[in-house]
């Protein structure tokens, strides 16, 4: 389409170029309108021919062939329209020059268009590659830059607190490199349910806090719960008696600065014939997310 735009603009601009201005379609020699004589014709029967007459002796002088005189019908000499004096030479100078800058005008505007699709097209890859920067630090900060919440539990029951009442001693510590924010926490001693399933601990709201990156809640302790039976073994160790299992299992809900939820969980069985907490392989008790 600007091809044809182009074509077009030239086209009417070298036009006046090659018109000559004030200029009379003018008949060749042979050619004569109907009802006149031709040219040559009408020029013999005018011509004055020799006379026998007297001594003068004079014989006319004709015109060649019938060719017409230098100038030509209009009353206008060729040779001085092509004389840089004439205005039809300046005008034809002038138009010729306004095609020229026409012309490059044109290349220019093309040249434009062309530099415009490029910086357009350097303006898309820029934006692309801003947008999979924004993505990967995005993805950067949900991954790395993150909270990462572990339970760990120590491995023996042990007497603890004034009334030494047996208890379990755990830990909760943020591994991450982000703040979490402990929303629920279910965490405690339980037994085995009817189908053989570690039960869910009571909450515990008061390990409702925020731990900062490497922050950790140390050296906590749970008492066990009554109706579990210990029995002590040395060193204010004990161990529990009965037929039943029993865990100690942890349930962790947090959340993040950027408002994402994440979870943590952890379940231990007691082992009675190694008297300590051992962690189950089972991942639907042991996951972070």
């Amino acid at each position: 389409m600007m091809a044809r735009v182009l074509g077009l603009f030239l086209w009417v601009a070298v036009l006046p170029a090659y018109a000559e201005p004030g200029s009379a379609v003018t008949y060749g020699p042979s050619w004569h309108q109907p009802g006149n004589p031709p040219a040559g014709q009408a020029q013999r029967d005018q011509e004055p021919t020799t006379s026998n007459q007297g001594n003068s002796g004079a014989l006319a002088t004709p015109i060649a062939n019938g060719r017409p005189s230098p100038k030509d019908t209009a009353g206008n000499d060729p040779q001085q329209n092509n004389s840089k004096d004439s205005p039809d030479w300046w005008v034809a100078k002038f138009t010729g020059g306004l095609v020229a800058i026409g012309v490059a005008q044109a290349l220019l505007f093309l040249w434009q268009l062309v530099l415009i699709r490029k910086g357009l097209a350097d303006t898309k890859e820029a934006a692309d590659a801003a947008k999979e920067s924004a993505d990967a630090a995005t993805i950067a900060l949900s991954v790395f830059e993150r909270p990462w919440i572990f339970v760990t539990v120590e491995d023996w029951i042990t007497q603890r607190g004034p009334l030494n009442q047996w208890s379990v001693t755990f830990k909760i510590k943020n591994h991450g490199r982000g703040p979490a924010t402990i929303e629920t926490c279910h965490i405690g001693t339980v037994v085995e349910d009817s189908a053989g399933s570690p039960g869910l601990p009571i909450l515990e709201d008061q390990i409702h806090t925020v731990l900062g990156p490497g922050e950790h809640i140390e050296d906590a302790s749970l008492a066990i719960p009554d109706g579990i039976s210990v029995t002590p073994i040395s060193n204010r160790r004990g161990t529990i008696e009965g037929s039943d299992d029993v865990f100690f299992r942890a349930q962790l809900e947090y959340r993040d600065v950027r408002g994402g939820c994440h979870g943590t969980e952890a379940c231990w069985r007691f082992d009675r014939g190694l008297h300590r907490w051992v962690k189950l392989a089972n991942p639907d008790y042991n996951w972070n997310s």
